[in-house]
């Protein structure tokens, strides 16, 4: 019996959406990226330090890629997240190829490059690729006054 529950279990484990949970923080503590999730559900946070709290300053559901063809706009789907030197590798599907982002930490402290590399299947009608962050509302008000 308890042979067939651990299979029954290791069957519903392998199953399951692979999910990534990753973050990356400048060395500094003035930035820090946080990938929660992985498919429509992905969370890509960007968060400045403000005293001892860290503000959400930038963020994206799914993915930031967004890919323009002849047929309409396709939001792009985060599968994997994982540290490299300096940042994080950011893989996923945009259904016409797939796309590798690189979020890298610069020569200042308190910036981080962002790369985008989109491999497209040989006969897609690629118009335009963009990367859509949604600027959050407490920066906005921030930024406001």
């Amino acid at each position: 019996m308890l042979r067939q529950l651990f299979a029954a279990a290791t069957l519903v484990a392998l199953s399951a959406p692979h999910l990534c949970a990753t973050s990356f923080e400048a060395p500094h503590g003035a930035v820090r990226v946080e990938v929660r999730g992985s498919g429509s559900s992905a969370e890509e946070i960007f968060l400045a330090k403000a005293g001892n709290s860290w503000i959400p300053a930038l963020s994206a559901t799914s993915s930031t890629i967004h890919v323009k063809t002849a047929t309409g706009t396709q939001v792009c789907v985060l599968l994997a997240a994982s540290p490299i030197e300096r940042g994080l590798l950011l893989t996923g599907d945009c259904g016409i190829g797939q796309f590798e982002q690189r979020v890298v930490q610069s020569a200042e402290s308190d910036i981080l490059n962002v790369s985008t590399r989109l491999t497209i299947k040989a006969n897609a009608d690629v118009r335009s690729v963009e990367d859509r962050y949604t600027l959050s509302p407490r920066v906005m008000r921030q930024t406001a006054q």
